[in-house]
């Protein structure tokens, strides 16, 4: 017998300044292939307004104080003041599978169901919202238009039972590889591992993100630091190899026979000044054109600007990858605590740093992300 397959509704969750009929029109024809999609709008006072609306219209209840106070915190961070009014935007994953429960793994048939099912399912999902997002942002850049960046997607898991809010990277996409941690999720939640009464799990929690961020920024500023000396080295070295190249013709064109000639005999250099000799031209025409800049554009497989094709239509990278190992775990009575799933134990608080040089970021597979870019 066939396994039932989830269905998706998608409902992206946007700051009411960003909201306009022609963006509304563009996501519906960008988002039409990838699931039914939905537009809602939150009020721009802050970022917490956002988040709390997100998690409480759905099931229709109020945002409670410490709900507000936890997305305050997950927005800001350090830069409160600045990003105080920045827009907040949530991707709201709506799973849809009827009555089916799969989280507790003691209901019949529910281990099942998320090892043959659902956890392949969010990884795809994840994995076409994400690249849907970036396609969606690169056409409203080359229409002149401002991107729709997303901070959170959140799914809405056992028809709200328990909702999961995974960070967006710096391209508003989640690595698909996240579904892993969905599951070690579930195993902590249906085992009783978080507590009672949870209602929802952030993942990275916001103090882990805000630490990651400082770590990443601080290494893709290296990076980036690191790709400009190579490239000011390798420009050097072609101005080098040209300038090499022209002085090698020079001097072969002074040293040729009919030049040499030319200067021995009075007679022949005044013949010569009305034809030259083809070798003599052709060493001239070859010192006197250089590559225009229409020219080096003109290049197979490159766009008008000189641009290949390639490199304008690569996927975008993030700033930095993201470790989703460390949870804030909320619970029903405005609660949170931090819970380390990588030793499966509650913990007190997160070690600030005091340089971003001192740690290195690592992705989900526990790989550096120096080594991953190397």
């Amino acid at each position: 017998m066939a396994l039932p397959r989830p269905s998706l509704t998608l409902v992206l969750d946007i700051d009411e300044r960003l909201d306009s009929e022609a963006l509304r029109l563009e996501i519906g024809r960008c988002y039409a292939h990838v699931c039914q999609t939905l537009v809602r709008t939150h009020p721009a006072d802050t970022a917490a307004a956002a988040s709390a609306h997100a998690v409480g219209s759905e099931s229709g209840k109020a945002p409670s104080t410490a709900e507000t106070d936890i997305a305050t915190d997950t927005a800001a961070g350090p830069d409160a003041q600045t990003n105080a009014s920045a827009p907040c935007n949530i991707a709201r994953f709506l799973v849809k599978m009827g009555t089916r429960r799969y989280l507790d793994p003691k209901d019949e048939g529910a281990n099942e169901l998320w090892n043959d099912v659902i956890e392949r399912w969010i990884g795809n999902e994840l994995r076409k919202v994400s690249n849907n997002m970036r396609i969606f942002n690169r056409r409203q850049r080359e229409e002149g238009r401002d991107p729709l960046m997303f901070d959170w997607y959140e799914l809405d898991l056992q028809n709200g039972q328990l909702s999961v809010l995974l960070r967006c990277d710096s391209t508003s996409a989640v690595d698909p590889s996240a579904n892993a941690t969905i599951t070690a999720l579930r195993e902590a939640y249906g085992n009783n591992a978080l507590g009672e009464n949870v209602e929802r799990v952030r993942m990275p929690a916001p103090e882990e993100y805000e630490r990651q961020r400082k770590i990443g920024l601080a290494a893709k500023a290296r990076r980036e630091a690191e790709k400009a000396a190579r490239a000011q080295a390798e420009a050097e070295r072609a101005r080098a190899e040209a300038e090499a190249a022209e002085r090698e013709a020079e001097e072969a064109f002074l040293e040729s026979p009919e030049l040499m000639a030319h200067a021995a005999t009075p007679d022949e250099r005044r013949s010569d000044t009305v034809s030259d000799t083809s070798e003599a031209a052709n060493a001239r025409d070859a010192l006197g054109k250089a590559p225009t800049e229409s020219d080096e554009g003109d290049t197979e497989g490159s766009t008008g600007g000189g641009e290949a094709i390639e490199d304008r239509y690569a996927p975008e990278e993030a700033d930095f990858a993201l470790d989703y190992r460390l949870w804030q775990i909320e619970y029903a009575d405005g609660g949170a605590r931090l819970f380390d799933s990588a030793n499966a134990t509650f913990v007190e608080s997160i070690e600030p740093i005091d340089s971003a040089e001192s740690v290195a970021p690592t992705r989900l597979d526990g790989r550096p992300e120096e080594e991953v870019v190397a």
